[in-house]
């Protein structure tokens, strides 16, 4: 199975084992757009993988805890 950006969808050229894979331009891509919590709330689900779409859920339950 081909390893693919969980936020981006772009293929990788070399890679390591974390929590959530990205790829390079998709970490440049959630500096530009102000963090990670703006990127995902920001995405499309039909474009975020599920481990992507759990912590989009987890960001806009805390937003909606603390508003």
């Amino acid at each position: 199975m081909a390893w693919r950006c969980e936020l981006t969808g772009k293929t990788r050229q070399i890679g390591h084992r974390v929590r959530l894979r990205i790829s390079a331009n998709a970490l440049k891509t959630v500096d530009h757009r102000g963090g990670l919590d703006a990127f995902l709330i920001a995405a499309n689900d039909a474009e975020l993988s599920a481990r992507a779409l759990e912590l989009k859920r987890q960001v806009l339950k805390k937003r909606q805890a603390t508003a």
